[in-house]
């Protein structure tokens, strides 16, 4: 990367930087998680038969307890036993293997599409630096483990809008981790990413500590939490109607 294109970046507002020896790593990283043509048969199988079995257990669940249900009301049996059984069994196999192979192709295509665009961030060799003001807090508390979630009121700088961003403090799950190891939230956080793939590389905090955080209980289901290091399109005053329902 030249030292001229980095500074018509640089004139246009926006922070760009050559990948340091330690992002490209993180990037050489998450690269090798991906299936490979290599992996991806062996990879591909492991998780349809996984998704399968598993899809098929939950499927028999629910013939189970309809079977039971109807028995109750009228005087028949169309549950495991019964001169239905093998049709059925046979049937949710069926339906639970075509789920399985849908599950399996949508994770390969995905995964292909993350590597060629991971791929084209290290051939570019740049990410892109942006930094905001931290203007409010909210923090959320798995009860189980007592992981961390922070979401962000947002302000870039010269802008009038404000997003939500959401980070996870990973290391506030170990009940032994080291207090000078979990995530202080600044006045000022700055978002190192790459171009193609969007992935964080980095969130650097900076600053005066910010004291005034709301906490919450994450009470809400856990396919309804958001993925970490991403945008939110909440309402900032009800966000805790969404992540904390019934606090």
């Amino acid at each position: 990367m030249t030292r001229e294109y980095l500074s018509e970046q640089n004139s246009n507002k926006k922070t760009r930087h050559e990948l340091t020896d330690e992002e490209r790593n993180l990037l050489l990283k998450q690269l090798a998680t991906l299936p490979t043509s290599r992996k991806n048969f062996l990879k591909a199988c492991l998780n349809t038969s996984v998704v399968w079995i598993f899809s098929l257990i939950a499927l028999s669940v629910v013939w189970l307890m309809f079977s039971v249900s109807i028995s109750y009301f009228f005087p028949v049996n169309i549950g495991p036993g019964s001169q239905f059984s093998n049709y059925t069994f046979c049937f949710l196999a069926l339906i639970s293997l075509l789920f399985a192979l849908r599950s399996t192709r949508n994770w390969l295509v995905n995964a292909k599409g993350l590597q060629t665009l991971i791929k084209a961030d290290l051939k570019a060799n740049i990410s892109d630096k942006v930094t905001y003001q931290v203007k409010a807090v909210k923090c959320f508390k798995e009860p189980q483990l007592g992981g961390l979630l922070y979401l962000l009121l947002l302000q870039e700088e010269n802008k009038s809008e404000v997003k939500i961003r959401a980070i996870y403090d990973y290391e506030s799950q170990n009940k032994e981790a080291d207090r000078k190891a979990l995530l202080s939230i600044k006045e000022q956080l700055t978002i190192c990413s790459t171009l193609n793939s969007q992935l964080v590389l980095s969130n650097t905090f900076k600053g005066d500590k910010v004291v005034n955080i709301q906490h919450f209980e994450l009470s809400a289901l856990p396919e309804k939490w958001p993925k970490a290091d991403s945008w939110q399109t909440f309402d900032w005053e009800s966000v805790e109607v969404a992540l904390s329902p019934g606090s």
